[in-house]
């Protein structure tokens, strides 16, 4: 279990670690030259989050969170559905774990990955130059070290971490206002974890099981030059 205070001293390392390379200066020199732009810069980086560090703010004892993954491991398999822009869809199916009539809902589970147009176009205007190879790999990079904003259409997401997703600012889209607006004062009063066992289970998968679906279709994004902001 990482504590809040543990959360925030990584988000700031994170963000001494990345103000003076040239991924840092790329953000400033791309957004704008305001005088306010050092804080806009320093809030994009503090609030936001990698696959990595959503997963390490998974608590693994807050509900049974571990106990009830591994479960969900033994009888369901994410698969995607869409990927759309920088966005991809999967659906997960219920695990029936608490009642059997729910083995036939599926949630789906929404990820942004918010940073790629960002990390990636420093190749908007030598696309044609630059090797697959090097493209790839620059998507990959991104897939990894960019930030990214989730989504789970499930009962725990809803009401116990939407809420907090969106106070750390990686909440996917405005879904379910409700949630987002009203703290879980009564079914998670500490505040303990980021995400639920499906989308846990999902960004587990992604070097494994989905990665190379995921690169080749922003591969084919980047290079037919659609939706290169979305």
């Amino acid at each position: 279990m990482v504590s809040s205070v543990d959360r925030v001293l990584s988000i700031y390392r994170k963000y001494q670690r990345l103000k003076g390379t040239p991924y840092a200066l790329e953000m400033v020199n791309f957004f704008s030259k305001d005088v306010g732009l050092r804080e806009y810069v320093k809030k994009s980086l503090a609030v936001e989050f990698t696959v990595g560090e959503v997963l390490q703010g998974v608590d693994g004892e807050f509900i049974h969170h571990d106990e009830h993954l591994e479960y969900l491991e033994g009888v369901s398999i994410p698969e995607i559905v869409d990927i759309v822009g920088w966005s991809v869809v999967w659906k997960t199916q219920s695990s029936g774990e608490h009642s059997k009539a729910t083995r036939s809902t599926f949630y789906q589970q929404k990820v942004k990955f918010a940073d790629m147009f960002t990390m990636l176009r420093r190749y908007k205007d030598r696309t044609k130059r630059v090797s697959e190879e090097e493209l790839r790999d620059a998507i990959t990079l991104a897939l990894y070290e960019g930030d990214i904003t989730v989504y789970c259409e499930c009962p725990a997401a809803r009401f116990f971490y939407r809420w907090v997703q969106g106070q750390l600012g990686i909440a996917y889209g405005r879904y379910d206002q409700y949630a987002l607006n009203n703290a879980p004062d009564i079914t998670n009063p500490e505040r303990k974890g980021d995400t639920c066992k499906h989308m846990d289970y999902v960004l587990s998968l992604i070097p494994s099981e989905f990665e190379t679906k995921i690169v080749d279709s922003f591969y084919e994004t980047w290079k037919s030059g659609k939706r290169l902001y979305s």
